[in-house]
């Protein structure tokens, strides 16, 4: 056998004579309890009265393995004749859930603003970090819940812009469709 080859496989335990192979507890590394601990997701939305919006999850749970991709929807619906501007912030219910709420991409702390009677789809991209199985105090947790409240943002500067341009779109007759 080539003195490379040999030496190669005595290092990586690719092939080769006399050689021991590393033996792996397979059952240890993947531990049915972690790959298969599901945790039902609750979506709760909740909105400030004077920001005068309706504004709801679109799914009310889901069940999802610890590590797994989560793709959720809310929608926001203004239902005041002015443009108005919100800010949402979220809160994770058990608290010890929080540092394992991992989002991916989300809407909250972005300002949003709808027109009036304007409705909007808000995407929550969000997985699980699997370190949540591994912590003993998540250990008997099994639901977890994921409250988004919108409150009206302090600063309305470009919905009143908006409002009062002499070319808002806001103030464009409504013309009917051809026949």
């Amino acid at each position: 056998m080539p003195i490379f080859y040999k030496t190669f496989c005595e290092r990586t335990g690719y092939a080769g004579s006399g050689l021991t192979r590393k033996e792996y507890n397979y059952s240890e590394m993947h531990d049915e309890k972690k790959i298969h601990r599901k945790f039902d997701i609750a979506f709760k939305g909740t909105c400030e009265p004077e920001l005068g919006w309706s504004f709801f999850p679109l799914q009310d749970d889901v069940t999802v393995n610890a590590g797994e991709t989560v793709l959720a929807f809310y929608r926001a619906y203004n239902d005041t004749d002015e443009p108005m501007i919100g800010i949402s912030a979220y809160i994770v219910q058990p608290d010890e859930a929080v540092q394992y709420f991992n989002k991916v991409q989300c809407f909250c702390f972005d300002e949003q603003m709808l027109n009036p009677k304007e409705e909007v789809d808000l995407p929550l991209f969000f997985y699980l970090d699997p370190k949540i199985c591994d912590d003993p105090v998540m250990s008997e947790v099994k639901e977890i819940t994921l409250m988004y409240t919108f409150y009206k943002a302090q600063d309305q500067t470009l919905a009143t812009l908006l409002a009062e341009h002499p070319n808002s779109p806001l103030k464009r007759p409504n013309v009917a469709p051809p026949s």
